[in-house]
């Protein structure tokens, strides 16, 4: 920190060559020659012109101070005290002169000779700004930050206008901890001179420091606009994002950093673990191998990278690479824990159970203090149903870790799922002496309980995970539902109450609830309950056609009706309600108030579809379906993506024989080519299902022409080609729309099968690499694929194939083989 105020201080007191004091007439041309010389960045040439001038006049103070800045440049501080020495002595009226002698006096750190100068600034020029200042550089230099902060506060009065001394303040305040006040002076430094990077640096850092990261933000987003390849700014704006749970901007920053500095190590490695918290394995894959090949093997971060790239390649199904990663790490330190973790993965997707268990072994005998590998082992042979090697292990893991909950709970399971209930009660048990308030352990004692069918014991169980607020409700539900197979009703009820009335309320025991009181025909209690849940619920409008069904069930219609009335009254803008109405109402049979409800609805809402199927429905029911055509066609207008609409509108057309203003609306809808398109779908349908096949290519191709990269056009116009059997002309499309959904495996799937069927063997070669880059696991598309390239006598490309397919499938035999004679042929081709 304080380097950087030394440092400010050259880069403050320094002027420009040309800022100087001129020379007399008499050495003009050559004054102006080294000045021209000087900004061309010709020093050398610039300082023998000074040189020579100074050699016919050596009182020329200008000359003087400019070969000073010069020989700063050259690092020649001896020549540049001397002429700035000359400078003062023949125009000791300059301050400038002892400006640049003071910052090359702090510049060495001749702390001494710095102070004595200020003094003689402040004698020399007792009302100027820069004595004080420079007083304020020599205290800020010894970190007497009081007498600083004092002095550049003189400067700023005296100048309000120097964004220097206002940065300097803030210097200031920063070191005295003052981190508000720091953040306030750099501010005001920066509205003085809003490009000045080291203000906006400075509030950056002090805003850090107060803990206000926002503001920090703020400031080091200042500081890319005006210099986007500031790395320190980036960094800390990208720490920031992902403290304040932003991963998005953080990986934007982090990349950002990695175009201009791609050996960044810190921007490798967070944006490799932002990449994999995204699950997206294969960049954040990319980021750690390049972070790695920056450090030294023995470096401790290159073990933690080697630990994250054999996790990535473990979740890009890269077994293989994987395994040799996590047997590097285990050869360099056999007690790497994370190694043995990964390692045991791998072993478990690849089904090699000799594997695995030789590796827990080995994990056990190095790492004794750890139960995983025993556990893992007794997996093994409990998955591979060898119940008894299970148990075995079980039992050792329980002999050597008697008070671990861990095991204790692990081997419970277990025993559950051999139906030995007591004994897995017994492990629950155990667990719980350790800690009575474990709610796994509360839990799964319960739940064993309730298989063994002791519901008094289950009952008392489930009560104490009861007392876990996030256990809570469905340990009631079960608890009720355990009365109920006792008999025990009342009490059962007691349970769905506390669960469906509780905070948060339980809709499971709700419903559970209501059912029991409707077996039971009480109706009012049942009503009741509606009404309390309910008031627990924020917005209970969606559930009011449930309470008025239920009236309306049992013959008691007054009151739904007024339910809804009632609603209806105290919200007349919540169009929810005349929709909800209006639906109920229809299930009734009341279909003139229902329609009236959905029209109130549709003036409300011109893009509700849903109040206009339902409005036609009724409308049906009374037998007037040339008024339902009318109110489907404004539903398709309202929203032509409904596909509900569909079928309704085109059976009503049907019946009526009014299929043209079905066809018309539908075409209008579809060459509009908004939302997701559906009605592009459905009149190519149409058309089809009418055997006008042409017209129907030809709005395919035509909306091709206007939306050359929709995928819904693409897919329906694929469908449109399959459907008339003409396979060979939809491959194209197939191609086009596999670019646009690289990751869609069912197309790609498609796609290959009939360029296998129906194209060339180029283009099934394209279509199956596509299939298989998509589903690497993927035997027979690999296998597919290999096939076809060395059918076309692609044979290196053959052999990348099945390197691939062994690696993921290193058991396949067929794999191997073909294998070897791919790898022969390639080495026939190169001979």
């Amino acid at each position: 920190m304080r380097l950087l105020v030394i440092l400010l201080a050259l880069f403050i007191y320094v002027e420009a060559p040309a800022q100087a004091k001129k020379p007399q007439p008499t050495g003009q041309t050559q004054f102006n020659r080294a000045v021209a010389l000087t900004n061309q960045g010709k020093i050398k040439e610039a300082i023998e012109a000074y040189r020579q001038l100074l050699h016919k006049d050596p009182k020329q103070a200008g000359a003087h101070h400019n070969i000073a800045f010069l020989y700063v440049q050259t690092n020649e501080p001896k020549k540049a005290e001397y002429h700035l020495k000359q400078a003062i002595l023949h125009q000791p009226s300059a301050i400038s002169h002892y400006n640049q002698l003071g910052a090359l006096y702090l510049g060495q750190g001749r702390l001494p000779e710095a102070q004595k100068l200020a003094d003689q600034m402040t004698q020399k020029f007792p009302n100027s700004a820069d004595a004080p200042f420079m007083q304020g550089m020599a205290a800020a230099s010894r970190q007497d930050w009081t007498r600083s902060k004092a002095q550049f506060e003189i400067a700023a009065k005296r100048n309000p206008k120097d964004f220097r001394a206002h940065y300097n303040i803030g210097m200031a305040e920063y070191e005295l901890n003052r981190f508000d006040a720091a953040a306030a002076a750099f501010q005001k430094s920066a509205d003085l001179s809003p490009n000045y990077i080291a203000a906006w640096k400075g509030a950056a850092m002090a805003w850090e420091a107060a803990k206000k990261p926002d503001r920090a933000l703020t400031a080091h987003t200042k500081v890319l606009s005006i210099q986007p390849d500031d790395l320190p700014s980036r960094l800390k704006r990208a720490v920031i994002h992902e403290n304040a749970k932003r991963p998005d901007e953080a990986l934007a920053d982090y990349l950002e950093v990695l175009k201009r500095y791609p050996r960044n190590i810190d921007a490798l490695v967070r944006a490799g673990a932002l990449e994999g918290e995204r699950q997206n394995f294969a960049p954040a894959l990319k980021h750690f191998v390049a972070a790695a090949q920056l450090l030294d093997d023995k470096s401790p971060l290159h073990g933690e990278l080697m630990l994250e790239i054999g996790f990535c390649q473990l979740k890009l199904r890269q077994y293989e690479q994987a395994q040799k990663v996590y047997a590097e790490l285990l050869k360099a330190n056999p007690k790497n824990r994370r190694a043995y973790e990964g390692q045991s993965e791998v072993f478990a997707h690849i089904d090699d159970t000799d594997l695995l268990i030789r590796l827990c072994r080995q994990w056990y005998a190095e790492l004794p203090d750890d139960p995983r590998p025993l556990i893992k082992i007794a997996h093994v042979y409990s998955t591979h149903n060898q119940p008894q090697m299970a148990d075995r292990e079980y039992q050792a893991a329980i002999a050597a870790f008697a008070d671990s909950a861990y095991v204790r709970m692990e081997y419970g399971q277990f025993l559950r799922s051999q139906s030995r209930y007591q004994e897995a009660i017994d492990q629950f048990d155990a667990v719980l002496k350790l800690n009575p308030k474990d709610a796994s352990a509360l839990a799964a004692k319960a739940q064993t309980l309730e298989a063994k069918q002791d519901w008094a014991a289950a009952i008392e169980a489930y009560k104490k995970v009861a007392e876990f607020e996030n256990l809570s409700p469905n340990a009631k539900i079960s608890i009720a539902g355990m009365y109920e197979k006792m008999g025990k009703m009342p009490e059962a009820e007691a349970a769905y109450r506390e669960a469906a009335f509780g905070d948060p309320p339980s809709a499971l025991a709700f419903g559970k609830l209501i059912e029991m009181l409707s077996a039971q025909k009480r109706v009012p209690d049942a009503v009741d309950a509606f009404k309390t849940y309910f008031s627990k619920l924020s917005d209970p409008t969606p559930l009011y056609g449930n309470l008025a069904i239920f009236l309306a069930k049992h013959d008691r219609m007054p009151e739904a009706r007024k339910l809804f009335e009632d609603a209806i009254a105290a919200k007349p803008d919540d169009k929810r309600l005349y929709g909800y109405y209006g639906f109920f109402l229809k299930s009734q049979n009341q279909h003139e108030e229902a329609i009236g409800y959905f029209k109130k609805l549709a003036s409300m809402d011109p893009t509700d579809t849903w109040g206009r199927l339902h409005m036609s429905f009724s409308i049906r029911a009374l037998n007037r379906e040339s008024e339902a055509l009318e109110v489907l066609k404004e539903a398709n207008a309202a929203n032509p993506d409904d596909m509900a609409i569909y079928p309704v509108f085109f059976e009503v057309a049907a019946k009526l024989n009014r299929e043209d203003v079905y066809e018309k609306s539908v075409e209008t809808q579809a060459r509009r080519f908004s939302g997701q398109r559906v009605a592009v779908q459905r009149y190519v349908d149409y058309l089809i299902t009418k055997k006008r096949t042409d017209e129907a290519s030809a709005f395919c191709i035509q909306a091709l022409r206007a939306r050359p990269n929709d995928d819904v056009i693409l897919d329906t116009t694929i469908a449109m080609f399959e459907n008339q059997s003409a396979f060979a002309a939809a491959l194209p499309y197939y191609e086009r729309l596999a670019a646009l959904r690289s990751e869609d495996v069912s197309l790609l799937r498609r796609w290959a099968v009939r360029a296998e069927e129906h194209g060339s063997p180029s283009v099934a070669v394209k279509a199956y690499r596509a299939l298989f880059e998509a589903a690497p696991d993927d035997f027979g598309a690999g296998m597919k694929l290999a096939a076809l390239l060395i059918e076309t006598q692609q044979f290196g490309a053959a052999v990348d194939a099945l390197r691939e397919v062994v690696e993921r499938h290193p058991n396949k035999t067929d794999a191997i083989e073909m294998l070897k004679r791919a790898e022969a042929a390639h080495a026939r081709r190169n001979q």
